[in-house]
């Protein structure tokens, strides 16, 4: 008994070690009632008492390392991302604030989908938030 659980264990570390080439290990109950594992495919066993398991290879799992450096590089791609947002966005303010002080006729969809020429405290208000807007976006 003692032997079978050894070879168990030996046989589990064996998954997980570099060495290991197979992706299916075969798991059946020998006629004396021990657990058996092989790599290949025993041809005296009936497929109903045979268990085929796919066993993941190393190359498979990633080190913390190579976690690290993906999370590093996402982390990075974001941070870029939102600095090229943060640009739009600054851009886009000072555009609006131009053209909020360049026209006095300033035209503008409501909520109910009409054009209408926003009145001179309208435009105040629009040109109040559109310089809030830059001092968020444009803090170079």
């Amino acid at each position: 008994m003692h032997t079978n659980l050894l070879l168990v264990f030996i046989l589990g570390l064996a998954l997980f070690s570099t060495t290991l080439s197979a992706q299916v290990v075969y798991k059946w109950v020998d006629t004396d009632g021990s657990i058996k594992f092989s790599d290949q495919m025993p041809h005296h066993v009936k497929p109903k008492n045979l268990q085929k398991i796919t066993v993941r290879n190393n190359s498979s799992f990633k080190t913390v390392k190579e976690i690290a450096k993906k999370q590093a590089k996402t982390l990075s791609q974001q941070q870029q991302e939102l600095v090229d947002m943060t640009k739009k966005n600054c851009d886009i303010a000072n555009k609006n604030l131009k053209l909020l002080n360049a026209f006095d006729n300033i035209r503008q969809t409501d909520a109910n989908g009409n054009e209408v020429i926003l009145t001179a405290e309208q435009k105040a208000q629009q040109i109040d938030l559109t310089i809030k807007q830059a001092e968020i976006y444009c803090t170079q």
